[in-house]
């Protein structure tokens, strides 16, 4: 930053340009959560916290990878939950034009909560950032667009289509969950989780299987019951996981 002044060019001293980005941060990080930007609040204590906060989220861009990979197009036997990972994963990569990761389009909650309630700045943006504006309005939308384009070719698209005009990303997102979530598709789960312990086997090292394989599967299948109430004794899964290794 500099300013021309006759034949002389001033330029301000680091520390001032450095309290105007502290303060840029500052404002960028309130605009979002409808905070108060009055002058009076930036006070030293203020610009001293938020010269941390910068500098740590700077820390954090200079380590993230540059993009996590889209999630693979929905298919028929695709496993539901670890999809529903990737998806949030994948769009938690994307800063929209409110400029936070998308996730805040389809956090759990629909109403902001209180700053309070959450310690760190990532959390408060993806968690209090308002659904109102033109900002939301298009970040909704390139969800809904992300979303479309891994669906459109499986049947779990007749449960987003109805929101293609409106191209609400939010509504289609709690659509498909509230889809998956019901009885009917979670019994077909259970029965596949089930289906996983009883035909996983360890016959010894092969190649494509390994006792990690063996070891993950069993793992991951207990995981889908307990997340849909289903309990199974820690008896039983020594037994099941056991009973099923012959490499002796």
């Amino acid at each position: 930053m500099s300013k021309h002044l006759g034949n002389h060019d001033i330029h301000p001293p680091y520390m001032a340009q450095h309290r105007v980005q502290i303060l840029r941060h500052w404002v960028e990080k309130h605009i979002p959560l409808g905070l108060p930007i009055d002058a009076e609040l930036f006070t030293d204590a203020v610009m001293s916290e938020w010269g941390e906060k910068m500098k740590a989220a700077n820390d954090i861009k200079e380590s993230e990878k540059p993009t996590i990979a889209a999630p693979p197009t929905f298919k028929k036997d695709t496993k539901r939950r670890v999809w529903k990972e990737q998806f949030q994963n994948y769009i938690g990569s994307k800063v929209g034009q409110c400029k936070v990761h998308l996730t805040f389009v389809i956090r759990p909650l629909d109403n902001p909560g209180n700053l309070a309630d959450y310690s760190y700045d990532h959390d408060q943006m993806v968690f209090l950032t308002p659904h109102v504006g033109a900002g939301y309005t298009r970040d909704n939308g390139v969800v809904y667009d992300k979303l479309k384009a891994l669906l459109i070719n499986s049947p779990a698209f007749t449960w987003i289509r109805s929101h293609d005009r409106t191209r609400n990303g939010r509504a289609a997102w709690k659509a498909l969950l509230a889809h998956y979530k019901g009885t009917t598709e979670q019994s077909k789960i259970k029965e596949a989780a089930y289906a996983t312990i009883r035909n996983s086997t360890y016959p010894g090292e092969r190649r494509g299987w390994t006792f990690e394989n063996y070891y993950h599967a069993h793992q991951e299948a207990h995981y889908d019951l307990e997340l849909y109430g289903e309990i199974v004794s820690e008896c039983r899964k020594v037994t099941d996981f056991l009973q099923r290794i012959s490499a002796m």
